[in-house]
């Protein structure tokens, strides 16, 4: 078991420590963790497609990405609602990415050019990853005492998965050139894994 009363941070530890004059429990302290990593992701989400919208060639393209950037904002503000309140505890103090190396993943996306290998690593990669992320923290999660999280997980879920068919309908037009893109989306997916996942 991690310390949970110590000042070092070590957020690969289900039991991380949050910052704070009081110290939660294992059990808060994993929910608060997980929750803030899911955060990061999906403000990462946001800044990373909003970045997108003014480079994109289709406007059509721009304004699905536009939304899709919006929806990601306002998850990751449902998620630090959802943070439970504890001592001087702040959503800031763990919004941070699940280890260093998913620290340096966004980066690798924020200059993807090309419509087609946005949408795509977003509805095949991304944004699903994200629903799995979610749903796997549901199921250890307690009934009682992580009701909050519990109430807005399938809210978020259910947004994602709309983002997704949106995403997907734009892929639908792409045809043949969406086949050509199977070698970057399997990388993106491995390396998105590799670093740690959301």
């Amino acid at each position: 078991m991690g310390d949970v009363t110590g000042d070092e941070h070590t957020w690969g530890d289900p039991v991380a420590r949050v910052p704070g004059s009081v110290g939660p429990s294992p059990p808060q302290a994993f929910t608060m963790a997980r929750l803030g990593n899911l955060r990061w992701a999906e403000l990462q989400v946001f800044s990373i497609t909003g970045g997108w919208v003014g480079t994109s060639d289709d406007p059509a393209v721009a304004v699905t990405l536009s939304a899709v950037s919006a929806h990601a904002a306002w998850r990751a503000r449902n998620l630090a609602d959802r943070l439970p309140t504890i001592g001087e505890f702040r959503a800031a103090s763990v919004t941070v990415p699940t280890s260093d190396a998913m620290a340096g993943f966004p980066g690798e996306l924020v200059n993807l050019d090309g419509d087609l290998r946005r949408v795509a690593v977003l509805a095949e990669v991304l944004l699903p990853s994200l629903v799995a992320a979610l749903n796997g923290l549901a199921e250890v999660l307690s009934p009682v005492a992580d009701a909050p999280s519990l109430r807005i997980i399938p809210i978020c879920v259910a947004d994602l998965e709309t983002d997704v068919g949106r995403l997907t309908d734009v892929l639908a037009t792409a045809g043949a050139e969406l086949e050509q893109l199977d070698v970057f989306l399997a990388g993106t997916r491995t390396s998105l894994e590799s670093a740690g996942g959301w």
